[in-house]
């Protein structure tokens, strides 16, 4: 097999919704993700119709990329207004699921930023409004959906390029820039703590390359190493578990990219399997290639490697729609990306000595 057949994908065409056939609103935009998720939506031909956020200047910076959407004096608005099929949020995590809640209790489907939930109490209540309700609710798992990296290493999973997966290790190293950062950034109470906030990312990958639905939580510890002036942040994580088909993972997440670092971390996602191994370099290629996207393949037959920018697309957001329209499960399986949210809360929970 050649170079160009290893790296050949299909990409899924857009949409190209006709105006007005999809609107959505913004309800919460505290994180900057919420920027990328309207992109992801709009590109489909979904349209922004309305936003709420109590942050002026942070509201104000997502109205501009959008004048057409109505700003909202308060939330009830967009859960009153019967021609919104979706609410996306990217408010404070604390607050992510009751938004959720609320958006499904008006008949409404639910795209929400990682991470989704911060509690095992918050889970339990997104599910049983879930079910009660019959909405969606999408998550937005953006190192894995949103990153064609990552997607064209679970592409060359399914193919058996590598057999059959034996382990998966995840890094997440993230800069911290604490001056431009909000004072909630800092409390667990409102991010949950390091694993459930950033290493949020780390468990629908675990899963997805492991060929798994589950796993359980087998280590974990988060640590303050050089933030003392914040005292309830957690600067470090890890955590190793178990996938439910016995494949073993690990996973490390920081707040500690150094700033001569060309992106806001080198993060990279290792999966070895029996007939090889693929490595993902996520958002550079150190000292080679400052793009992200960047794919090392090594099996029997040889060394190969491939910036995948441009190859796959974003699939995610074109399932998404598609799973509001038809009550379908193709964007990602609710079960799975609830299990995913509920690794990473009992891994903080036993980093924390709560479990």
């Amino acid at each position: 097999m050649t170079k160009n057949e290893i790296f050949s994908f299909e990409r899924t065409p857009s949409l190209g919704l006709e105006k007005g056939a999809y609107r959505f609103a913004v309800a919460g935009a505290a994180h900057g993700h919420i920027h990328t998720m309207c992109q992801g939506l709009v590109a489909e031909g979904a349209e922004l119709v309305a936003i709420w956020e109590p942050d002026v200047p942070t509201r104000d910076a997502l109205a501009r990329k959008y004048p057409e959407a109505v700003i909202c004096a308060d939330i009830e608005e967009i859960y009153a207004r019967d021609d919104i099929r979706l609410v996306a949020s990217a408010a404070i995590p604390v607050e992510r699921a009751s938004i959720g809640i609320r958006a499904m209790e008006s008949g409404k489907d639910y795209f929400v930023d990682k991470a989704p939930m911060i509690s095992l109490e918050q889970l339990d209540a997104v599910k049983e409004t879930c079910a009660r309700t019959g909405r969606k609710y999408f998550i937005y798992y953006c190192e894995l959906v949103h990153h064609e990296g990552a997607l064209a290493a679970a592409e060359l999973i399914s193919r058996g390029l590598i057999g059959k997966v034996a382990q998966v290790q995840g890094f997440g190293p993230h800069r911290l820039a604490a001056p431009t950062r909000p004072e909630w950034f800092f409390k667990r109470e409102c991010t949950g703590g390091i694993i459930v906030d950033i290493g949020s990312q780390q468990p629908p990958q675990m899963l997805l390359y492991a060929g798994a639905k589950n796993g359980v939580v087998k280590h974990a510890r988060v640590g303050n190493f050089f933030c003392p002036e914040y005292p309830d942040f957690d600067d470090y994580g890890d955590v190793m578990m178990t996938c439910d088909n016995g494949v073993p993972c690990y996973f490390r997440v920081d707040w500690m990219s150094p700033k001569g670092l060309s992106t806001w971390g080198d993060a990279r996602t290792v999966i070895v399997g029996e007939k090889g191994f693929i490595e993902v370099r996520k958002n550079c290629d150190l000292m080679r290639d400052n793009r992200p996207n960047t794919v090392y393949l090594v099996t029997d037959d040889g060394e190969y490697t491939e910036n995948v920018s441009g190859m796959l697309g974003f699939p995610f957001f074109r399932r998404l729609i598609e799973d509001s329209f038809n009550r379908t499960d193709s964007a990602m399986d609710s079960e799975f990306a609830f299990n995913a949210a509920e690794i990473a809360i009992r891994a903080q929970m036993m980093a924390l000595g709560q479990a």
